[in-house]
């Protein structure tokens, strides 16, 4: 019997889709006798799948090797370059030193990268390498004298100094003219509330003021107000105010209705204290409203009245680093607490000009050690308005019996980089004082008229007191200083 020939199929190879997702293989059909030849697979070598196993996991899965990758989805990034049209090419910095800018000349590269965001600059990690991805992770650090480059701070100050020229001369332009001031038109203000005692003790320390009145009756007319309701307008009623104040002719009745315009014109502009408020805060408000409501040549020439530029430092780091700024704002805060025995206004000043800082950070060796920071006038204004922080580290009010000085001289103060040449000498025009708790009590105004005679005025009353003198019970909470003429 001769021997037949059977053909026996091949065992079926495993290819790398079997490790991802495994195939089923139909049973041979029952119409032939002999099952399909098996296609040719190529297995993956060794190689191969080691790098597909080093993949992340949601890359394992979509990967397969025999298939070609998919087109990306958008056609933009995938245009091969047809139609005179070039692919994108991936953005590279390989010459990122060439691009940085403002940095100081011991700084290595790939430290500091200086972006224009307004007193900010863009910081990359240091002792890092070019190529590693991660490195790359910026962080925003604040830009300010110790770390700009010398040309960049020395633009700085000269367009610094050069602003503060510009405000020195508006501020010489508003004229101390007490003519349109007849000293018997002063009277009180009626507290219609019972809880405005605070506005109408600003109000009345403010019209005191020639260079503020003569500024709002020559330069701010109802011809040029600029909003569609001068009704709504702060500056408007503000100006009618003074108009009906200074007046001889006008009845009190008058002007108290004005006074409830004022008032119910601030409730509409967003003030929303029902009670009792503070005069340093409505002061503030009452820039911020000026500032909405007139041009802006208009509102520089009264907020460089008010406004003060210093200087501020931080005792040096034994690494090296000085942090230095520059400020300006429109108030001097005096805090009372602690209280010191026989402690008079200069006194407490310098002591608020020099804070202890106990747990600083030094930027530059990360550090933590005790600071002073030092604060010194570069310009002082015509009218210095000094506000007075009567609370405890407890929040509890503190009885001051500070005594106000009819003249103060801040020369001891004044910044080496000031371009004045005039002494910071000053002497009071008005007081505001405060007597109760926090939440209640009441506030008077003592205030010198256009005669040179000071007086109280007590909500609607009005009468005779001495210069500067803080009523029996009071405590000062704002003061207003003119700067004298002296050279």
């Amino acid at each position: 019997m001769g021997l037949g020939v059977v053909a026996v199929p091949r065992p079926r190879a495993k290819s790398y889709n079997d490790f991802v997702r495994p195939r089923k293989i139909s049973p041979p059909s029952s119409s032939s006798s002999f099952p399909k030849t098996p296609r040719r697979i190529s297995i993956p070598s060794v190689f191969q799948l080691r790098l597909q196993k080093d993949l992340p996991l949601r890359l394992q899965r979509k990967s397969k090797m025999s298939q070609p990758p998919s087109p990306p989805s958008s056609p933009k990034r995938s245009h091969p370059g047809g139609d005179d049209r070039q692919p994108k090419k991936p953005k590279t910095d390989k010459d990122l030193s060439a691009r940085f800018d403002g940095l100081k000349p011991n700084i290595k590269p790939f430290t500091e990268k200086v972006a224009s965001l307004a007193g900010m600059k863009r910081s990359f990690e240091p002792e890092a390498d070019e190529n590693d991805f991660y490195a790359h992770r910026s962080k925003l650090i604040k830009l300010d004298h110790s770390n700009a480059h010398p040309l960049t701070n020395k633009v700085r100050t000269a367009d610094r100094i050069a602003m503060i020229k510009r405000k020195r001369s508006l501020a010489l332009t508003l004229k101390n003219d007490v003519s349109k001031m007849p000293a018997a038109a002063q009277d009180g203000l009626g507290n219609f509330t019972g809880a405005i005692c605070y506005r109408i003790a600003l109000v009345q320390a403010l019209v005191h003021i020639p260079q503020f009145v003569n500024w709002l009756h020559d330069y701010h007319t109802p011809d040029n107000c600029v909003v569609d309701d001068p009704s709504n307008c702060f500056a408007c009623v503000f100006r009618k105010l003074l108009g009906s104040y200074w007046s001889l002719n006008t009845e009190a009745k008058i002007t108290n209705n004005i006074f409830k315009s004022l008032h119910l014109l601030l409730k509409r502009r967003g003030w929303n204290h029902n009670g009792q408020g503070d005069p340093a805060d409505q002061l503030t408000f009452f820039f911020r409203l000026l500032r909405e409501d007139l041009p802006t040549s208009v509102f520089n020439m009264i907020d460089s009245l008010f406004r003060i530029y210093d200087k501020r430092q931080k005792t040096p780091c034994p690494c090296g680093e000085i942090s230095a700024s520059d400020d300006d704002h429109t108030q001097i805060e005096v805090g009372m607490a602690p209280k010191e025995k026989h402690g008079d206004l200069i006194r407490y000043i310098a002591r608020g000009l020099a804070t202890k800082l106990d747990d600083y950070r030094c930027d530059s060796c990360r550090k933590v050690e005790k600071r002073i920071l030092t604060v010194k006038f570069e310009h002082a204004p015509e009218v210095l308005a000094i506000q007075f922080n009567l609370q405890d580290y407890l929040g509890r009010k503190l009885k001051s019996n500070v005594n106000i000085p009819t003249t103060i001289d801040l020369t001891a103060f004044k910044a080496r980089e000031s371009t004045d040449p005039r002494r910071f000498t000053y002497e009071i025009m008005s007081v505001v004082q405060h007597s109760g708790s926090d939440n209640a009590g009441h506030y008077v105004c003592s205030a010198e008229g256009p005669d040179g005679q000071w007086k109280l005025f007590n909500d609607s009353s009005c009468h005779g007191n001495r210069v500067g003198a803080v009523v029996n019970g009071f405590s000062p909470v704002l003061c207003f200083f003119r700067r004298t003429r002296d050279v």
